[in-house]
């Protein structure tokens, strides 16, 4: 999926970082048994 972030602009790669970021608190935290939403994340 990284692979083709080279050919993204700027900010198309700053929104993909954010996404990135986001999914991954969301999945730790669901490991941990809490529950958060995605979009109090970002």
């Amino acid at each position: 999926m990284l692979v083709g972030a080279f050919h993204l602009d700027i900010g198309d790669r700053q929104n993909l970082s954010i996404e990135l970021l986001a999914q991954e608190a969301v999945h730790s935290s669901a490991i941990e048994g809490e529950i958060l939403d995605r979009a109090s994340v970002q």
